[in-house]
C-alpha cells in the first residue's frame, strides 16, 4: 500500500486436479496486513493480476483475462476505508480494455535545493533495454572517471548501489521485472536514465 508499508497485495495461484483428473487453476488477488497477520481474499481472478494499490489506498488495480472476448484488461476494486485489506463487495469494474500490469502513480513535489549536486549534467546511455542480466552504462565525456550509481524502482526505493566505470556493465539479474531509474554521480557530473528490466 502507498501509505501503509505493512499492507501488501499479491497474487495467489493454486493448481489442483479435479474429480476427473484434469488440472485446474484458481487465481486470487489477496491483501494482507503483515503486522497483524490478517489476510483477505480481494478478487477471484482469471489470470495473474499484478495488483497495485492506488495512491490513496482506496482501490486495488489488477490485470484480468476476459475469457469471452479473449483480451486482457485492467480492473479495479474498492477497498474499505477502515480496513485496507477488505474489499467493498460489488465494486469491481473494468478500467481499461486491452491493457495489463498497471501501476498507480501520482504527481508530487520534492525540494532538492538543500542538496549540493554537481553542476555538470551529461548524457548517458544504458543498454540493453529491456535488460535481462546485465546493464551497460556509457557516457560521452571519456575524461570523467568512475561514477557512483544508485538504482531505484518506480516507488523510489533504492534497489542497488555501487561504482561503475564508463562502458562497463553491472549485474541486474536479481531485479524484479519493471521500470527502474539509474542515477550516476561523482564530483564532476550527475545524470539519470530510465531502463526496463524484463
Amino acid at each position: 500500500a502507498k501509505n501503509s508499508p505493512f499492507i501488501i497485495t499479491f497474487d495467489f495461484l493454486e493448481e489442483y486436479l479435479d474429480d476427473f483428473g484434469q488440472l485446474q487453476e484458481d487465481y486470487w488477488v489477496i491483501a494482507a496486513n503483515i503486522e497483524s497477520g490478517l489476510v483477505s481474499n480481494v478478487f477471484n481472478n482469471t489470470t495473474v493480476g499484478y495488483p497495485s494499490y492506488s495512491r490513496l489506498d482506496n482501490k486495488i488495480l489488477f490485470t484480468y483475462y476476459d475469457i469471452n472476448n479473449d483480451i486482457l484488461l485492467l480492473g479495479t476494486i474498492n477497498m474499505q476505508s477502515g480496513n485496507k485489506i477488505v474489499p467493498v463487495a460489488g465494486t469491481d469494474v473494468v478500467l481499461i480494455n486491452q491493457a495489463q500490469k498497471g501501476v498507480w502513480f501520482q504527481t508530487g513535489d520534492r525540494d532538492f535545493t538543500a542538496v549540493n549536486d554537481p553542476e555538470k549534467f551529461i548524457e548517458i546511455s544504458v543498454s540493453p533495454s529491456p535488460a535481462t542480466d546485465w546493464l551497460r552504462v556509457d557516457w560521452l565525456d571519456v575524461n570523467i572517471g568512475n561514477a557512483e550509481f544508485q538504482m531505484t524502482d518506480i516507488t523510489g526505493q533504492i534497489v542497488k548501489t555501487g561504482i561503475i566505470e564508463n562502458g562497463n556493465s553491472t549485474d541486474v539479474g536479481s531485479l524484479l521485472p519493471g521500470v527502474y531509474s539509474i542515477l550516476l554521480r561523482n564530483d564532476d557530473f550527475q545524470s539519470r536514465k530510465l531502463f526496463v528490466k524484463k
